[in-house]
């Protein structure tokens, strides 16, 4: 028994080593799941932060997300709260205590614990598309308050079987408390789900819209412009065979209403950004002060013009369109300033190096800038933002299309570059071009101009004798007419009006000094057709035509000199053209 009684300290200490150890070890582990639950519990509320907030990153819009992040003032453990863009830069943020510092930057994606708070950082997707960073930070329990939190773990280790207990009971409120969290959790996904179904619908709603009201403009427009061919056929047939030869009027005005039906097409190529274009290196301070004269006959007397040009750099882009840009920029400065006013156009070099307000999704670089500002009556917010909406115009009825700015929209995007509106009610409007510094390019072939026509009219013959065009082209009339131009300049034609009888004739072996040829075709197509013309004869000049300004040309057919006319085209153009190249084979 004193044996015994000796080995009790021994024991006891043993006990209390074996008390503490276990003491710690709960201790321990109890604050890893701690960390380990306020972690998930702070990835859980960044990506419940991130989902909500897709729609307004998607559309750009910073006021509902500043709501988003204002909602977080509720959560008292929130500390920051802060969502970033795709490229890095805060969009909005709220910080609980003033002396908090939010970083400018987004973090990494991740979630941690810093000894103080819990940290989370995730990815905002939409549909697939990464549109930023969305950052958590909320407070931890105070390091007092968690060793509080262990006395009665110490306690009840001491207590044995009781320890036991109890720490089974918070074990299963702890459980019990985490599958709660998480069912919460669950129904908030599903109303966010819910929410960005109807947010979906409510999107595809107002892109119908949008194409009902393009399509009703286009309806109207074209409408007006065939009621103006047709009425004057009618007459002009009427009076042919009433024997009258006064007919020249009806013809201008026939041939007028196309012409405006032609431009609402290329306008609205230009909108959708599907217009061919054909670009080249330009100089803006030159092209600017070639159509000075145009401008200032535009403008009027009570209109004053000032110019300052300080770019040294050449961009490239299609420089007729940008003679019709600044051109419809001055017009559309002049009518916001009936009263008379001044209007500025200047250019200036402009080096990106962050975001730009405006012209956000412009890559670093460098830039040419070309401003057309005015003194006029500006515009407010409302209507600064929906300029560019096609058909939507400020204009009385009658004296705007609603096509002028969404036409250089498209037109500027299409090149590579932005347009910034800068206006307020009563302080005037500034129009922006941003194009990119030209570096390298292929100039495209831009045809030959209607005046260039005579200049080549004698070229055309080969060898002494008229010359032999081979024209395909499925539709009728268009084939029979465009006939009878060719052969009224001089030249001999063949027609065809299928791809697979075309082709047949090429492989029989009949040679001709030229072929033009539309691109969709029964059978075998344009492009096709031309290539098997010039695999064939390499020398053989070949005019593509085609109503589909989007279609890319094949290399092969650029590399041997096929020039491309989209329809509506000139016929003299045509014609000229073909006589140049005839001209250049011979």
């Amino acid at each position: 028994m004193p044996r015994y009684r000796r080995l009790i300290p021994i024991i006891a200490l043993i006990a209390a080593v074996v008390m503490i150890a276990v003491g710690a070890t709960i201790m321990i582990f109890a604050e890893r799941s701690y960390r380990a639950q306020k972690i998930d519990e702070v990835t859980v509320q960044a990506q419940i932060l991130a989902s909500s907030v897709a729609p307004a990153m998607f559309f750009d819009d910073e006021i509902a997300v500043s709501e988003y992040i204002g909602a977080q003032k509720a959560n008292p453990e929130v500390v920051v709260a802060a969502i970033y863009r795709a490229t890095g830069f805060l969009v909005a943020s709220y910080a609980r205590d003033g002396t908090v510092r939010v970083p400018r930057l987004s973090p990494p994606h991740a979630a941690f614990f810093d000894g103080t708070n819990f940290e989370a950082s995730v990815p905002i997707v939409q549909d697939g598309t990464h549109l930023g960073t969305a950052y958590l930070r909320i407070a931890g329990s105070p390091i007092n308050v968690r060793i509080a939190r262990y006395v009665p773990i110490a306690l009840l280790v001491l207590m044995g079987s009781l320890l036991i207990s109890v720490l089974a009971f918070a074990q299963t409120a702890l459980t019990r408390a985490n599958r709660e969290l998480v069912g919460a959790n669950q129904k908030l996904r599903d109303q966010i789900e819910e929410t960005r179904k109807a947010e979906e619908a409510l999107r595809q709603s107002q892109k119908m819209e949008a194409i009902g009201q393009l399509s009703g403009g286009i309806a109207h427009d074209f409408n007006n412009l065939l009621s103006i061919i047709l009425l004057n056929l009618s007459v002009l047939k009427k009076r042919l065979l009433e024997g009258q030869l006064d007919v020249m009027r009806h013809i201008d005005h026939a041939i007028e209403g196309a012409n405006r039906a032609t431009a609402v097409t290329q306008r609205m190529l230009a909108f959708s950004r599907r217009q061919p274009l054909l670009p080249q290196a330009v100089d803006l301070n030159g092209l600017v002060h070639n159509i000075m004269p145009l401008i200032e006959h535009s403008l009027g007397p009570l209109i004053s013009i000032e110019t300052r040009f300080e770019t040294q750099w050449w961009t490239q882009c299609d420089p007729h369109q940008m003679e019709n840009v600044v051109l419809n920029l001055a017009i559309n400065s002049r009518d916001a300033m009936p009263h008379g006013g001044t209007l500025s156009i200047s250019t200036s070099n402009l080096q990106i190096v962050t975001p730009l307000r405006g012209a956000e999704n412009l890559p670093a670089g460098d830039y040419v800038r070309l401003c057309v500002a005015d003194t006029g009556d500006g515009m407010s917010e409302d209507v600064r933002v929906r300029a560019i909406e096609p058909f939507f115009t400020t204009k009385p009825t009658g004296q705007g299309t609603g096509l002028g700015l969404s036409m250089i929209y498209g037109y500027v995007k299409q090149s590579g570059g932005a347009l910034v509106i800068d206006s307020a009610p009563g302080q005037g409007t500034t129009m922006s071009i941003i194009l990119p510094r030209h570096g390298t390019g292929v100039i495209e072939y831009r045809g030959v101009a209607a005046n260039d026509a005579d200049a080549v009219a004698d070229r055309g013959a080969v060898g002494g004798r008229r010359p032999t065009v081979f024209l395909v082209e499925d539709e009728a009339l268009l084939r029979i007419m465009a006939a009878e131009e060719i052969q009224d300049a001089g030249f001999v034609v063949i027609e065809e009006g299928d791809g697979s009888a075309a082709l047949e004739r090429l492989q029989s072996g009949s040679r001709f000094d030229i072929l033009i040829t539309d691109v969709k075709l029964p059978g075998v197509n344009g492009f096709e057709l031309a290539e098997y013309g010039i695999s064939k004869w390499p020398d053989l000049p070949v005019i593509i035509v085609t109503g589909f300004a989007s279609e890319p040309i094949p290399e092969p057919l650029l590399h041997a000199g096929a020039k491309v006319f989209y329809k509506p085209y000139d016929m003299e153009e045509i014609i000229a053209c073909a006589r140049q190249m005839l001209s250049e084979a011979a």
